[in-house]
């Protein structure tokens, strides 16, 4: 497997291989019970639809990605960057990422596909997505998601704090650093350490750092009457340039 970075988005070139959808045909991958027990409910269904939202659909690397339009129907979606449509794959690949997988057809990666992943958390039955760290929790137990190769954090309640990670439809973890403290009379978890740690906090049950709260605020991926209205959207941004 071969990884690199794209403004923020890890993208994942394959030549070959696919996860097996669970829950009688819906798009979750393949995830040992420690991480798919925190998969919450109806997160398959709360991504269906349409939206508007920030993805970089080229194979160039660029400094900040460009809204797009994103429609999703079942394990499939596609997606209009203001010229071209593309189709995607969709998949919940992990309790608070979702990816879209993109055929490469041109360049020395041809035959590959590049994997768009947001993060994303439930609230209220509302899909909250964004990139970031972001997560949820179950009195000091927790989940979190974090943009990097090594994205998917656990913490059980005694403190042990694991790090995952999907190679070839394979999990595997190894031991990490994450403390819970209080920040101005919230409850705070930070995943790892240094200069690569995620301080999250709690809103409730819910994780979420500075950046993902940030985009959900700012709506960099907010659900959108049809896909019409989206590509409408996208077309008047691309206009307003």
């Amino acid at each position: 497997m071969r990884r690199m970075w794209k403004c923020g988005l890890v993208v994942v070139l394959v030549a070959c291989g696919s996860k097996d959808g669970g829950g009688g045909g819906a798009a979750v991958g393949n995830m040992p019970s420690e991480l798919g027990d925190w998969t919450p409910k109806g997160a398959v269904e709360a991504w269906q639809g349409s939206w508007t939202t920030r993805m970089n659909l080229s194979d160039t690397i660029r400094l900040s990605e460009s809204m797009v339009a994103l429609d999703i129907k079942g394990e499939g979606a596609k997606a209009f960057d203001g010229k071209t449509e593309f189709p995607l794959g969709f998949e919940i690949d992990s309790p608070c990422t979702a990816s879209f997988k993109q055929a490469i057809t041109e360049g020395s990666l041809k035959g590959g596909t590049s994997s768009h992943t947001k993060q994303f958390v439930i609230k209220d039955g509302k899909l909250l997505a964004a990139e970031g760290a972001a997560g949820m929790r179950k009195g000091k137990a927790a989940v979190v998601c974090t943009i990097g190769m090594d994205a998917v954090h656990t913490v059980d309640d005694k403190g042990a704090c694991k790090k995952w990670s999907n190679t070839f439809d394979r999990w595997s973890s190894k031991d990490q650093k994450c403390a819970w403290t209080s920040e101005n009379g919230k409850d705070v978890l930070t995943v790892g350490d240094g200069s690569w740690s995620h301080k999250l906090i709690a809103d409730g049950d819910l994780l979420m750092n500075e950046q993902f709260a940030g985009q959900v605020k700012s709506g960099a991926h907010a659900k959108v009457a049809s896909y019409d209205a989206a590509k409408q959207a996208v077309t008047a941004q691309m206009k307003s340039k």
